[in-house]
């Protein structure tokens, strides 16, 4: 992720001493945990199952979400967490009049892939070049891809597994 066009990489780490012959943590892995899971789930939109309720997700990965979130000025951010199914990425590119979102679903799992359109006006999406939105309408003819609906800001694609390459832009018809 890059703010501002400065990189930086996000780690979780924990440091372990012997005082008074017991190992203690130095380092608080909740803290560490928490600020990288608001890099992955929060601004690249990977979300991950809710450990205590699975009426949005299946287990195992079967079923995942990406929503990536634009802030500010952010102009980029990718990240990628491994799975029992494999590797999920997201990463996304945002550019005055466009928004380019490639995301990386494992094989055997599901996606709902949702686009944002950063306050682009009748907005067109295509998927490999492919046009999969247009005019408020799901375009068909895209494998993998079986459907796609608008949300508040978004527009959500219903995927297989594979590589997508998202394009969100203004239609200038």
């Amino acid at each position: 992720m890059t703010p501002g066009g400065m990189g930086f990489t996000v780690t979780v780490w924990e440091g372990w001493s012997l005082k008074n012959g017991t190992y203690q943590a130095e380092e608080s892995m909740t803290m560490l945990l928490g600020v990288s899971r608001f890099f992955y789930e929060g601004i690249a939109g990977i979300q991950e199952p809710n450990f205590y309720d699975t009426r949005e997700f299946a287990p195992g990965y079967r079923q995942i979400g990406i929503k990536p979130h634009v802030l500010g000025d952010l102009t980029y951010a990718s990240a990628s967490i491994k799975t029992i199914k494999g590797i999920i990425s997201s990463s996304w590119k945002k550019t005055d009049n466009s928004l380019n979102l490639d995301v990386t679903i494992p094989v055997n799992a599901t996606a709902s892939v949702s686009v944002p359109l950063i306050g682009l006006k009748n907005a067109t999406i295509t998927e490999g070049g492919i046009v999969v939105w247009k005019d408020g309408t799901y375009v068909e003819g895209v494998a993998g891809i079986t459907g796609g609906k608008p949300e508040a800001g978004y527009i959500t694609f219903d995927t297989g597994s594979g590589e997508y390459r998202f394009e969100a832009h203004n239609n200038n018809n």
